[in-house]
């Protein structure tokens, strides 16, 4: 049901009414649920679930730490609405400024429930809370429904708050979902999923997307009767054969049940059975995916001459007077240049003063540099004799230095194999290649100072995560490759396995990664309350390890 929407979109600007069964409704969206609370709120204010909602929801703002103070005053619970009334002393400056507006909007809004008409009171709210100016950055369907919503309160006429509740729970209650603009249900198109459609038979069926292909993610266990209970081990080392069987198993499961619903969607026509669906040109030919592949397989259906005849129809017959017919959209055509002999408007030249500076986007960066690079090339199908990519050298230092392993180490290459197997080195002599490279890297680090004084530290991390929020920005996360404390200084190190042949590379290299080295120093002082030196390790800096500052 989550597709729905691009059709519902396309059959509103068509004008062709509609009615949705099933799915997360219309009153089901989160900015509709979040103003109808609203509403409840006005309504009830002694309800706290409704009171939570509206202090909680965009249009107040208050945090979590903020509801659980207003909730618990010397270990007794109370009303949020008592709690507004009482006093915000307990509250951080940002959360009672927002508490001290929400009381002043429930102050001036309550008196005139059951006075206005639910649909003039509604706009009220929208109009007091600015809740239309927060959705101004979101897709322009958001706002659509808010509109959508006060349309349809002031249709019904209403002016009791809690029948006007009342009856769109009833709607919800029938699982209907309405259109954009009123329907009625005679005639409409029927949007539904399989499952709903269960028992029912209409004259024309539309299996629509018919080329969809299932997410088939792999899970970390599987309990089968047939093999017990398989779980995937540490990502660096190999898959177990039970576990591969056990997805190959789980797989098959799955795809008889897409068959199973492609069956009960297909016979719930009664007259006509139109499928849509699309196909992809590639490499190796024409490819379908979904149950366009598979009705296209049992019909014996000709995608390459279906695609060399586009926009005619191809007609097939099936036997037992059943026949199908097949059409193949035409490629879009792109508009063209405008005309040459139009002559182009151009705004009429000025010498005045703009009013206001352009308004410029700020670029805010957030999450680690390296996540922003390309992405590792797959070094599947790799040859005996190719050289084994740096990429794939430098995960494997990455992953010795996690762990602590080192060469001569029990587990050292039995770890660094499978790391190279897992990145699709199948050749053993390119694993050995791998595994040889990435040892001289460590060998030449063990023998560096540093290595003694990260023994020595404690405490002392690896690969540590975080998650730092940033006051007007989306939160900071990042990985640190390593932090500990040494003679009562915290130290930050992050490791770099790149090949660097001269002081250039070097100092591009230190450039390249200071602002993320910068965010992981930010992220310890603001969630420890220390600030750490900060040092980037080399350890193919011109063929030996160097250590430098960042400031």
């Amino acid at each position: 049901s989550t597709g729905f929407a691009p059709y519902e979109d396309a059959l509103e600007v068509m004008g062709v009414p509609y009615v949705t069964v099933a799915g997360r409704g219309f009153y089901e969206r989160p900015e509709i649920r979040d103003v109808l609370n609203i509403l409840q709120a006005l309504a009830d204010p002694w309800n706290d679930l409704a009171m939570a909602g509206l202090l909680r929801s965009p249009a107040m703002g208050l945090t979590d730490a903020a509801l659980y103070r207003l909730r618990w005053r010397e270990g007794e619970p109370r009303a949020f609405y008592q709690a507004l009334v009482d006093g915000l002393d307990d509250l951080d400056e940002s959360d009672r400024q927002s508490a001290i507006r929400a009381r002043e909007i429930l102050a001036e809004l309550r008196p005139l429930v059951g006075r206005l008409p639910v649909g003039e009171l509604l706009k009220r709210v929208l109009d007091r809370t600015d809740y239309r100016a927060g959705l101004a950055s979101a897709h322009r369907r958001y706002w659509q429904n808010i509109d959508k919503l006060l349309a349809d309160a002031h249709a019904s006429g209403l002016v009791n708050v809690s029948s006007f509740l009342e009856y769109l729970q009833s709607v919800r209650d029938i699982g209907v979902r309405e259109g954009e603009a009123p329907v009625e249900a005679q005639g409409a198109v029927r949007l539904m999923t399989v499952h709903k459609a269960k028992g029912l038979e209409f004259p024309f069926v539309v299996i629509a997307d018919a080329s969809r292909q299932p997410r088939r993610g792999s899970e970390p266990a599987y309990l089968l009767p047939e093999i017990g209970l398989t779980f995937r081990p540490d990502r660096s080392e190999a898959m177990p054969l039970a576990y591969r069987f056990a997805r190959w198993l789980d797989g098959r499961q799955s795809e008889a049940e897409e068959n199973r619903l492609l069956y009960v969607a297909a016979t719930r026509a009664r007259e006509k059975l139109i499928l849509s669906g699309h196909c992809t040109l590639g490499s190796k030919g024409v490819r379908t995916e979904g149950w366009m592949k598979a009705l296209a397989k049992a019909t014996d259906l000709d995608i390459e001459k279906l695609i060399g005849e586009p926009a005619c129809w191809h007609h097939l017959s099936l036997g037992e007077g059943v026949e199908i017919a097949a059409w193949m959209a035409p490629e879009k055509v792109d508009a063209g240049r405008a005309s040459e002999g139009v002559p182009e408007k151009m705004w009429p030249h000025s010498d005045e003063q703009p009013l206001y500076k352009p308004i410029e986007a700020e670029t805010v960066e957030v999450l680690d540099a390296e996540l922003d690079e390309e992405p590792a090339r797959d070094w599947r199908a790799t040859g005996e004799h190719v050289h084994p990519p740096a990429a794939v050298i430098g995960l494997m230092v990455h992953r010795a230095l996690e762990r602590w392993l080192f060469p001569g180490q029990e587990g050292f290459e039995r770890l660094l194999d499978s790391v190279a197997l897992n990145e699709g080195m199948v050749q053993p002599a390119q694993r050995a290649a791998a595994i040889q490279a990435a040892s001289r890297l460590l060998e030449r680090f063990m023998q560096h100072p540093l290595k003694l004084e990260i023994d020595a530290a404690e405490p002392c991390y690896h690969e540590l995560p975080y998650v730092r929020p940033v006051p007007g920005r989306s939160p900071d996360s990042g990985i640190m490759d390593l932090l500990y404390r040494f003679e009562g200084q915290w130290k930050l190190i992050d490791f770099k396995a790149d090949e660097l042949r001269d002081e250039d590379d070097l100092i591009r290299a230190i450039e390249k990664h200071r602002h993320q080295m910068q965010r992981y120093a930010e992220a310890v002082r603001s969630l420890l309350g220390v600030s750490p030196s900060v040092q980037l390790c080399f350890l193919d800096a011109m063929g030996e390890v160097m250590i430098r500052d960042v400031g």
